[in-house]
């Protein structure tokens, strides 16, 4: 009677102690689960909202007319020629295969305005890179948090190649980012006729958190700020200065591994 006693009480255990476990492992997997659904959901989301930012920036219309007294600052609703930025980037590219200041700047604005829903929650980055050997950015600009997250910082940047980039948004965990080719043209010096130059252009944005601690210093290594005395288009990535090349001390054999190379913007 005993025997049978104790055998109902360790089959009664052994039951418990199964349920127990498939219980707990159904919770777990219940929370699990949510977490998945919300980590795809904010990634397709983040997706989504890049690609549409995208077009918005290369296919937003600018004013071609130049500023005059009757009107010194052109809009595309009183300007007599409109055009794609795409088109303006593409003829200010042609000449020296360089984009000057004010387009840049066009580039930075139209930027600002497509993120203006995401300004406050997010970084970015907006790059447009040459297909060419070796790599050559011809514009990449970072909008980041402030350290003390009151406003947004931003940079104007260069690297060496493209696993800079990548290192550094790796660093700061962004999102998928979202590329698009595009066609450039520059003139050949010995033909003078316009060649064709494959491109893209990338975005990529991460949740708001600045690279900088409060006391102003840096807290990742895949990326360095200048100094105000030094000028973005002088830095060169090779050994022969510290600014294109991290950490400080790699090995001389190793030449200069590149990092992503900023320089902070001045607005008024």
């Amino acid at each position: 009677m005993n025997s049978k006693a104790q055998a109902a009480v360790t089959d009664a255990l052994l039951l418990l102690l199964v349920v127990g476990i498939l219980s707990t492992s159904l919770v777990l997997f219940s929370i699990n689960y949510g977490k998945t659904v919300q980590k795809y959901i904010t990634d397709q989301y983040a997706v989504d909202f890049e690609t549409t930012a995208l077009k918005t920036m290369l296919y937003s219309s600018i004013p071609r007319d130049m500023p005059s007294a009757l009107s010194p600052n052109p809009t595309v609703y009183n300007s007599d020629q409109v055009d794609y930025l795409l088109a303006v980037v593409k003829e200010d590219y042609l000449d020296d295969a360089a984009l000057n200041d004010n387009t840049k700047n066009v580039l930075k604005n139209a930027s600002k305005i497509a993120f203006k829903p995401l300004n406050r929650s997010y970084d970015y980055m907006f790059l447009i890179q040459t297909m060419e050997t070796p790599t050559r950015f011809v514009f990449l600009y970072i909008n980041a948090s402030n350290p003390d997250g009151t406003g947004r910082e931003e940079y104007y940047c260069n690297a060496k190649s493209v696993e800079n980039v990548q290192s550094f948004l790796e660093s700061v965990g962004a999102f998928n980012p979202v590329v698009s080719g595009i066609k450039l043209s520059k003139i050949n010096p010995s033909t003078k006729d316009a060649d064709t130059v494959s491109a893209v252009a990338e975005l990529a944005m991460w949740t708001g958190a600045s690279f900088k601690n409060n006391s102003g210093n840096l807290v990742l290594e895949s990326v360095k700020i200048l100094p105000a005395s030094i000028d973005l288009n002088t830095v060169k990535f090779d050994a022969s200065n510290i600014w294109g090349c991290a950490p400080e001390n790699f090995p001389a054999e190793a030449g200069c591994p590149g990092v992503l190379v900023c320089k902070q913007i001045t607005t008024n």
